[in-house]
């Protein structure tokens, strides 16, 4: 067996097996390890690490338009404004949404539990950001999510 968790479930005598879906604290420990490296585009999704695209200039212009627009219009005691941070959404899942507005002082120690406002801007990832990320943002509770 893997000292990181990460194991292969055999089914009994049928020869197949099933992955195991990864956990959110065995991820973020693979991180802390040097396994998987901070700036490396993954994702945990549903207990899977799910590689993303590098975004083009358009996606970059857009995220830096709204985080501009939510840094003048917030101040830091009644938000605390992301970009591509991780959210610990569900037990198998820490997206890292490209832009967000947390509770004030949500990143003292962990990564946010709860979001405000969630924000994919979507041009190759649209049908992930529509379908698997929006179910995982509604699972989470989050307040509005927007793609």
């Amino acid at each position: 067996m893997a000292t990181t968790g990460i194991r292969r479930i055999a089914s009994a005598g049928s020869g197949d097996s099933r992955v195991r879906p990864l956990r959110r604290a065995e991820y973020d420990a693979l991180v802390e390890m040097g396994l998987l490296g901070e700036d490396e585009p993954i994702e945990l999704l549903e207990g899977q690490l799910v590689a993303h695209e590098p975004e083009g200039e358009p996606h970059a212009a857009m995220q830096r338009r709204l985080l501009r627009l939510f840094f003048d219009a917030l101040p830091a005691t009644e938000a605390e404004i992301g970009a591509g941070n991780p959210f610990a959404a569900t037990e198998t899942s820490e997206p890292e949404p490209d832009v967000a507005l947390f509770p004030p002082g949500a990143y003292r120690g962990s990564h946010p539990t709860s979001a405000t406002l969630l924000i994919e801007v979507a041009h190759t990832s649209r049908r992930r950001d529509l379908v698997l990320k929006a179910r995982i943002y509604a699972q989470s509770g989050v307040g509005e999510f927007g793609e």
